[in-house]
């Protein structure tokens, strides 16, 4: 007993430590975030022609062109009052384009090879700085070389997402809109590009356009010009701190599963307890994650997928005493029982990862985006499903079963075991190190009551078979 007190209070000394530590950090990028207000919207030129816009009518601020466009084009767009972002795609040449780079002038890298020409390479940071120009860094557009040229020109960034032509062929303004505002208020995204939709008339396009501006504006943005991100200074590398991260959520979940198993407490007091130190971690590894190259995407935490699975696997381990796991490997078995078993494992954890990330490999459905969108609404940030439907209410069930004799034990463990699954997301919500961090807690805090309500019925019904 003395063990485990002398273990708790450690672990709690060193989360009190972990929040000193990060804490101005955390505090700078709040800060930052709640003041860096201004979005601008942009649209394609290649939009404008084919549907006609008049772009003084239109609300965008900004017009995307390619390096390959007529000088007249270009002509038109600028006594129009708008800024040029000029994409860069494969068949740039350098040569002729650089010179038209104008004040104010952004960039966005749409090719893979587009940063490999040498020209580019050396010419394009000083332009950026002597032009009072920026860089556009575009979610869930990968380039290798994108990395390198940001850490040139650290003060010109802009964190921006694309509403592509592929995803807007079917008529759902709704889900785009929500789209596009949950990337600006959940994920530091400053600059909107908007392709017009080939299933809308023009009218209908710049309508759902003003739209969501409207709507960013009731949500306290500002329409405007381009604005850099302003950066902060921190302690510490961000790929260093990234490591300490990844290393704390996966340590975590299997510390707090070993002392709610042993713990002799009422479930739901073992239950707030683990919650609340995962919280804690929560904060610390969201903390570590608070700098700039970390929020804009440039550094980023490996091993995302490990720090889902990683505590699963190692779980079994201290669920099980040691002449149960010494059993377990004395058992013989048949290939048949191998086969089995890694595909019904495997099936499981494929199904929980590829649930995972922006754009899992399990897609998901247009209803459950509007139930979403629905929960969103009525709870400000949505609790994850994982979480609300799966692991708080195993985990909670699992608990209560563990104080009801030896025959339960078996279950209790396998529940406990799954139920793990919400300590993990929660750890996994805080990774999310360009959101807000009052809507990660209020998304972890709306998952773990709204889990309790889930488990109540099992609970009392536990209780009442006694």
């Amino acid at each position: 007993m003395k063990v485990r007190s002398a273990l708790f209070l450690a672990a709690l000394g060193f989360g009190l430590a972990g929040l000193a530590w990060v804490a101005p950090d955390l505090k700078n990028k709040i800060s930052h975030q709640k003041r860096d207000v201004n979005v601008t919207m942009a649209i394609d030129w290649e939009d404008v022609g084919v549907f006609g816009v008049d772009l003084k009518k239109s609300p965008a601020a900004v017009v995307v062109m390619s390096p390959a466009c007529e000088p007249s084009e270009e002509a038109s767009v600028r006594r129009a009052g708008k800024s040029i972002l000029w994409r860069l795609d494969d068949a740039i040449r350098p040569d002729p384009w650089l010179a038209r780079f104008q004040e104010g002038d952004g960039v966005f890298v749409a090719g893979e090879h587009a940063l490999e020409h040498p020209r580019l390479v050396r010419d394009l940071p000083n332009l950026l700085r002597s032009k009072n120009g920026f860089l556009v860094l575009m979610e869930f557009v990968p380039d290798a070389l994108l990395p390198g040229l940001a850490g040139a020109v650290p003060d010109r960034l802009i964190k921006g997402h694309l509403l592509p032509t592929r995803e807007i062929l079917s008529p759902q303004p709704r889900l785009w809109g929500t789209r596009l505002v949950r990337a600006v208020e959940e994920r530091w995204v400053r600059l909107i590009v908007i392709r017009f939709s080939p299933a809308l008339s023009l009218t209908e396009n710049l309508n759902f356009q003003q739209s969501v501006m409207d709507e960013l504006v009731q949500k306290g943005f500002t329409p405007g010009l381009p604005r850099m991100f302003e950066r902060w200074p921190v302690k510490c590398s961000s790929p260093v701190r990234l490591k300490m991260a990844l290393l704390i959520s996966c340590l975590v979940p299997l510390a707090l599963l070993a002392w709610a198993a042993r713990s002799a407490l009422p479930p739901f007091l073992i239950f707030l307890a683990v919650s609340a130190f995962t919280i804690v971690a929560g904060v610390v590894i969201h903390g570590l994650g608070a700098t700039p190259p970390a929020v804009l995407g440039l550094d980023v935490m490996r091993g995302v997928k490990l720090q889902l699975a990683l505590p699963l696997f190692l779980a079994a381990a201290i669920l099980l005493s040691p002449q149960e796991i010494r059993r377990l490997f004395e058992i013989q078995l048949r290939v048949k029982h191998l086969v089995i078993a890694v595909i019904s494992l495997g099936v499981l954890m494929g199904v929980y990862l590829m649930r995972s990330g922006n754009f899992p490999l399990l897609a998901v459905s247009d209803n459950e985006r509007y139930f979403r969108n629905w929960l969103d609404h009525i709870l400000i940030a949505r609790p994850r499903f994982k979480e609300f439907l799966i692991g708080h209410p195993l985990f909670l069930i699992g608990l209560t079963l563990k104080n009801k004799g030896e025959r339960f034990q078996t279950a209790a463990r396998f529940l406990l075991w799954i139920g793990l699954i919400g300590q993990i997301s929660i750890l996994n919500t805080f990774t999310h190190f360009h959101s807000p961090f009052s809507l990660g807690l209020i998304r972890t805090l709306n998952g773990l009551w709204i889990g309790c309500l889930v488990a109540l019925p099992a609970h009392l019904l536990i209780h009442c078979r006694q």
